[in-house]
């Protein structure tokens, strides 16, 4: 906390007002004239919140007959709190709202032990409590929507039955004195009443600075408080009661006592690491380090128990599981090692049972996982092979092909494998899906009708794909064509045909563009045109510029290749006299006219 103490607490109920009472930074300091009625049994903490209430503890003002509550809470937002509320819960009687401010608690901090709350009159000395609101430095606040009401730690009493019956008694004993006490002193006079109250304080303090001297005797109930709070297992508390304590006494030992019974609590709840972690940290203190061993010891022959009973319950590889990460302890390899056995065993007979009632598909799965345990790996092949068979009866031959892979040598599942891959090799070519028939009759070799089938569909396939920047469609024809394979011929030649494109008619002989929509007759009139098709190899191509008033420029180009572009062009030698009209090119291979367009020439 950045300043020096809390601002006091504010407590708010329907009708009843509230003392505080302003107590030490350690909280209040048991004394004759306190009583513990009840703590709470442990940390409260509400799933999401920012606080944790870490103790809280009911006492018993012997003077006044009233109850007193005090809280300790701790940041756990990592923000800085500056106000806070919370309610008191009693087991029954009216709630009480408590509201904490002008505060500055960095996380991790804590607030709330240095003040005390006077309570209406109860029933039962029991409460619990839980946070409603909590406002950050920030200007953000935090609010309790009713999911986080519960707390995860249940505020049962601490106390024995018959304790918590006595309690109540007293509590109802003292009230009832004190109320006594209250109107014989109304009837005495107030005068009376300042003195035999002064008379009885500085009595008391003197025997208290005669005896002890105040901070001996603050000590001593102090200890004795941190006593009272290990007799009733409040080890944490103890602890923390013995190091506010420093050098008092054996205040040190008795703090390093209740650790060490904070160790063997968590041992006997089964939480053996953390215990371990406890008697670690205490080093050399009394046993530590041989209980330490006794821990890991019980640690292990728990662990062990519990893979014994997955086994006797038939989870063998959980079982196997837990005893491999015992390692070398007693037999867990052995008892690893059985388990394993008997999960292949069981899953063995499962996928056996599987195979005899038909179920091939899933009993090759079975049998699979099973790998190389008794002969899982043929009856594997057994229940593929049997699948194929149902597939193939079906006609489901690409289906059926895959399981009798899968058969491998088993009995004939290598012919029944080609007879499939045949028969969807047809359905494949009749349905013009030849990429799939062309795999499947390559698969296929020799067999039956394979190899002639594997060229119909491949002369498809060309004719479908009828471009010469398809690499597959060049390889498959020229395949063809070598063969002499019917058909082949005409469509090599329609798949390699030369071509010209027209690319842009224009005033200039170097450059392709831009294409122009009337010449300028005055100075070169040209045509940029593109040579594609043929296999490879070159071709010779005669192109003729059709001039305005019907003069003719014949033009031959040879050797051209794919690919490559081209310019034809012509001018007129006295363009001031030539008449204006339309320019016309055409392109002839192998005298046949391939391309031709006109345009304007002025």
């Amino acid at each position: 906390m950045k300043s020096g103490r809390e601002s006091p607490c504010i407590f708010r109920g329907n009708t009843v007002n509230y003392t505080i009472r302003n107590v030490s930074e350690k909280g209040i300091i048991m004394s004759e004239r306190y009583e513990k009625l009840y703590a709470l049994p442990g940390a409260l903490n509400f799933p999401g919140a920012p606080v944790q209430i870490t103790a809280g503890v009911l006492m018993l003002d012997h003077e006044t007959g009233e109850c007193l509550v005090q809280l300790k809470l701790r940041n756990l937002s990592g923000r800085c709190i500056t106000s806070a509320s919370v309610t008191i819960l009693p087991e029954s009687g009216e709630a009480v709202q408590l509201e904490y401010g002008a505060m500055q608690v960095e996380n991790g901090e804590s607030f709330g032990n240095n003040t005390a709350a006077v309570l209406p009159e109860l029933a039962t000395p029991v409460f619990t409590a839980q946070i409603d609101r909590v406002t950050f430095a920030d200007g953000m606040a935090w609010e309790n929507t009713g999911e986080q009401r519960q707390a995860e730690a249940d505020a049962q009493s601490t106390l024995p039955d018959d304790r918590r019956t006595l309690a109540v008694k007293k509590l109802r004993e003292k009230q009832a004195k004190t109320e006594k006490r209250k109107q014989s002193a109304k009837k005495a006079g107030k005068v009376a009443l300042i003195v035999v109250c002064a008379v009885l304080v500085l009595g008391a303090a003197g025997f208290a600075v005669k005896q002890y001297g105040i901070p001996a005797y603050q000590n001593m109930r102090a200890y004795q408080a941190a006593e009272a709070l290990l007799d009733d297992g409040a080890l944490e508390a103890a602890e923390n009661a013995f190091l506010a304590l420093g050098d008092y006494r054996d205040s040190a030992s008795r703090a390093l006592d209740c650790r060490y019974a904070m160790a063997e609590r968590l041992l006997e709840q089964g939480e053996y690491g953390a215990a371990i972690s406890v008697w670690e940290a205490l080093g050399d203190y009394s046993d530590s380090a041989e209980r330490v061993e006794q821990a890991l010891t019980a640690w292990k022959d728990a662990d062990y128990q519990a893979a014994l009973q997955r086994m006797q319950a038939g989870d063998w590889l959980g079982a196997a599981v837990d005893f491999d990460a015992l390692g070398d302890y007693r037999d867990a390899a052995q008892q690893s090692t059985e388990c394993i056995r008997l999960q292949n065993e069981h899953d063995y007979a499962a996928a056996k049972k599987l195979l005899d009632n038909g179920s091939f598909e899933e009993a090759m799965t079975a049998f699979q996982k099973l790998g190389d345990y008794a002969d899982a790996r043929e009856q594997s092949r057994i229940s593929a092979y049997q699948e194929g068979c149902r597939n193939m009866e079906a006609g489901q031959f690409d289906t059926a092909a895959q399981y009798f892979r899968l058969a491998e040598s088993y009995s004939d599942a290598q012919e029944k494998l080609l007879e499939c891959t045949y028969q969807f090799g047809c359905e494949s070519l009749e349905d013009n899906s030849l990429e799939q028939a062309i795999e499947a009759f390559t698969t296929c070799g020799d067999y039956e009708k394979a190899p002639e089938k594997l060229k119909e569909a491949k002369l498809g396939y060309v004719k479908a794909n009828l471009d010469p920047k398809n690499e597959t469609s060049c390889k498959y024809i020229r395949e063809l064509v070598a063969e002499k394979y019917a058909g082949a011929q005409k469509v090599y030649e329609e798949l390699f045909a030369w071509k010209v494109e027209i690319i842009s008619f224009n005033n200039d002989i170097y450059s392709e563009t831009p294409s122009l929509t009337t010449l300028n007759k005055y100075t070169y009139m040209c045509v940029h045109f593109r040579i594609s098709g043929g296999d490879g190899g070159s071709t010779d191509i005669r192109t003729t510029i059709t001039m305005p008033g019907g003069g003719v420029q014949n033009i031959p180009f040879r050797d051209v290749q794919a690919g490559e572009s081209y310019c034809a062009y012509a001018y007129f030698l006295n363009p001031g006299r030539a008449p204006s009209g339309t320019l016309t090119f055409r392109a002839y291979i192998n005298g046949k006219l391939v391309a031709t367009d006109s345009v304007p020439a002025r």
